[in-house]
């Protein structure tokens, strides 16, 4: 060992203690809110979809190879 290490472990542990708390906090937290079928948003016909959402599409099927088929222009 080297004798920079409890000094960079006194720097290190307190930051990874609050993260490791706020997660599992937050896991807590969040397992307690009831889940519903489906999210709000869908279903509604004057919604739109989400930009990313959008976004997410169009990189799934340009990846898979598929984007050029909805496309009549290949």
């Amino acid at each position: 060992m080297y004798r920079g290490i409890l000094p960079e472990y006194y720097k290190v542990v307190p930051s990874v203690g609050i993260v490791f708390m706020t997660y599992e906090t937050l896991k807590m937290l969040l397992s307690l809110i009831p889940a519903t079928e489906t999210p709000t948003h869908v279903g509604s016909s004057d919604d739109k979809p989400f930009p990313a959402e959008v976004s997410r599409t169009i990189i799934e099927l340009s990846s898979a190879g598929t984007l050029s088929t909805l496309t009549p222009y290949g």
